[in-house]
């Protein structure tokens, strides 16, 4: 019971722009349960928003250790490391996910900006104008 009263007192920061007021909540669950993706991705997203890009690089990787197939820790990731500025890694990480997302239409824009953040420019405008068609 505990666990989804934090989680669901975690929530509403997140969805009123306080998010590091979620991630003591987040980092808690993610502890008990750090295969549980609600958990962890929910806790590396309020560290990216709070501008914790280190911490939510640490999160993923410790978690992509365990979950290498998870797509959407994949892309979080590398946001996340383009956002600190690593953008050799963020591109190795781009190019990991890309396949897969590429074969969603519904996440050209999503590819597109990562590959922006990235200083892929061409790739970025490629996926964004598939985005768009």
């Amino acid at each position: 019971m505990r666990r989804e009263t934090d989680f669901n007192l975690a929530v509403p920061f997140m969805t009123t722009h306080r998010p590091s007021g979620a991630i003591p909540l987040f980092a808690r669950l993610a502890e008990a349960r750090p295969d549980e993706p609600r958990f962890v991705l929910s806790l590396a997203r309020c560290q990216v928003l709070s501008l914790r890009f280190a911490d939510a690089i640490t999160t993923l990787e410790s978690y992509r250790r365990r979950k290498p197939d998870d797509l959407d820790a994949g892309t979080m990731l590398a946001g996340a490391l383009a956002a600190a500025g690593r953008e050799a890694e963020a591109r190795a990480a781009i190019a990991e996910v890309e396949p897969r997302l590429a074969a969603r239409s519904d996440s050209a824009r999503t590819l597109g900006d990562l590959c922006a953040a990235a200083g892929l420019w061409t790739e970025a405008i490629r996926h964004h104008r598939r985005a768009v068609e």
